[in-house]
């Protein structure tokens, strides 16, 4: 038996509900060996591709696509087959800061005391925007490639509890600083 990598509730080889999904998204003993779920890499090279964003929009989101690998500790060309458990580990790693190493044995640093709330919520938006979740000619993109999306549906919700909601006004002198 093979290891099924779609990690959705539906099959991409029989286009029906797969029989096997376990409740993290995790297909363990499915018959097909599917790996059509893109790597992290073809996810930056499809948004690149297909969005309408500034250059400078489409700079930030490559940047935090190649670093988020890193997070479930795995490298740019790997699948992104991401269950529940992977989503809620690579949370903790960004909240906490951890180091993590690149393609060529390189360590990345993710910052120390781990990114604030905000900055995990955009790491996460920009996977569901590099898997096309709003965006219909992103995901016409991986169906012309023969690829399905990665699935958003498993991404954690990021607790803002910790962060003060007092918004720090800066006075002309200071922006200048």
């Amino acid at each position: 038996m093979g290891h099924c990598k779609n990690l959705i509730a539906m099959c991409a080889k029989t286009h029906q509900p797969c029989p096997y999904a376990k409740y993290d998204g995790k297909c363990a003993v499915a018959e097909c060996e599917n790996e059509v779920v893109p790597t992290f890499a073809q996810m930056v090279d499809i948004y690149v591709k297909t969005t309408k964003s500034s250059p400078l929009r489409v700079k930030r989101v490559i940047d935090m696509m190649l670093k988020l690998p890193v997070a479930f500790g795995l490298t740019k060309d790997d699948h992104a087959t991401l269950g529940i458990s992977d989503w809620k580990e690579a949370y903790e790693r960004l909240k906490n800061g951890r180091f993590g190493t690149d393609d060529y044995g390189k360590t990345i640093y993710i910052k120390g005391k781990g990114y604030d709330p905000a900055t995990i919520q955009m790491f996460f938006a920009v996977f569901s925007a590099c898997a096309g979740k709003n965006d219909k000619n992103i995901r016409n993109m991986y169906v012309e490639r023969g690829l399905t999306p990665p699935n958003c549906d498993f991404i954690p919700d990021v607790d803002f509890s910790g962060k003060s909601s007092e918004i720090e006004t800066l006075s002309t002198e200071k922006v200048r600083k």
